[in-house]
């Protein structure tokens, strides 16, 4: 799932109205019984955090969510915004028709 332009702007309002930082993202991951996993691609220099729902995950189990930046926490923090504010701590759901965020 990628974000699209007004999403990216909420993202940006999202991280300043929240104070959210890369501790608070990892307990938000651990109280929804998530993996995360962080990994840099040198192809594209950039770096990929990846969330990813455990067996027991009543909503997300097996799914992964991942999100693409230049820096390791800019991507974490992402991830958690588009878990817990695009999909509103829901289902993660593929957008049909983009290719961008």
């Amino acid at each position: 799932y990628r974000l699209d332009d007004t999403e990216l702007e909420a993202y940006e309002t999202w991280i300043k109205a929240s104070k959210v930082t890369p501790l608070s993202a990892l307990n938000y991951i651990a109280e929804k019984d998530l993996k995360v996993s962080l990994s840099f691609s040198v192809d594209s220099q950039s770096w990929c955090a990846s969330l990813t729902g455990k067996k027991d995950n009543r909503l997300n189990s097996g799914k992964t969510l991942t999100t693409w930046s230049d820096e390791p926490m800019d991507a974490l923090v992402m991830a958690v915004f588009k878990a817990q504010t695009v999909f509103k701590d829901g289902s993660w759901a593929t957008r049909k028709s983009s290719n961008r965020g």
